[in-house]
């Protein structure tokens, strides 16, 4: 997957802000015509324990089961 982005903006402690213009991904990774992050393998960086860590699995629904911890 390649994000084309805009540079918005550049802060003081090094965060860099943009504007996605442009979404490219390879078919292999497309189903039912969205993007299936569970087929790309991202990884992410911990640095706290200095390991890199897999991402894609859904662990829960977006605000349906935030409300249920109230």
């Amino acid at each position: 997957m390649c994000l084309e982005c805009t540079l918005i903006k550049q802060t003081e402690e090094g965060n860099i802000i943009g504007q996605i213009e442009k979404i490219s991904v390879d078919e292999m990774y497309i189903t039912e015509n969205s993007i299936d992050v569970e087929k790309m393998g991202f990884i992410s960086f911990d640095p706290i324990h200095n390991v890199y860590r897999e991402l894609g699995a859904v662990v829960g629904k977006a605000f349906a089961d935030g409300v249920k911890l109230k």
